[in-house]
């Protein structure tokens, strides 16, 4: 007997309720440049952290400023600006910029490592492709220890 289609489809549907719950929705603004933008509602991760398997709650403020993802013009032929990766790429950023995450009156110092690991487990959440998610995780590996040095 074949299985019905709703059969079939339901685990899909189940992972992307979880995956709604794991970000909150991505609210932003378009910058007077155009191609930035600034985050018009706060913007929640609840990360699981890979060490010790806690949920940390990862929350980027009203006002922050970010571009998504700095996807070079190349590479765009096969990875588009926009797509699945826009939230991880806006934690991708926040980290980049202040390298640390506040929970309640702890503070936790991020290193670069860290915050790329977090932006493929975000990636991974969202249900970013593995081909695309690998790519541009060893993209930011291989090339973002420009802007990670200028934030510092």
């Amino acid at each position: 007997m074949k299985t019905p289609f709703w059969d079939s489809i339901e685990p899909y549907l189940e992972a992307e309720k979880m995956r709604q719950k794991i970000f909150s929705r991505l609210v932003v603004s378009v910058m007077p440049e155009g191609n930035m933008f600034r985050i018009y509602k706060p913007f929640i991760y609840y990360w699981k952290d890979r060490i010790k398997g806690k949920i940390i709650k990862i929350t980027v403020p009203v006002g922050f400023p970010t571009d998504f993802c700095s996807i070079p013009p190349v590479v765009r032929l096969i990875i588009a600006k926009l797509g699945r990766y826009n939230g991880p790429g806006v934690i991708h950023d926040f980290l980049y910029r202040y390298h640390q995450i506040v929970v309640g009156n702890l503070v936790y110092a991020v290193n670069r490592k860290m915050a790329d690991l977090i932006f493929l487990d975000g990636m991974r959440d969202r249900g970013v492709t593995v081909w695309k998610r690998q790519a541009m995780y060893y993209g930011v590996r291989l090339f973002a220890w420009l802007a990670w040095k200028k934030r510092r």
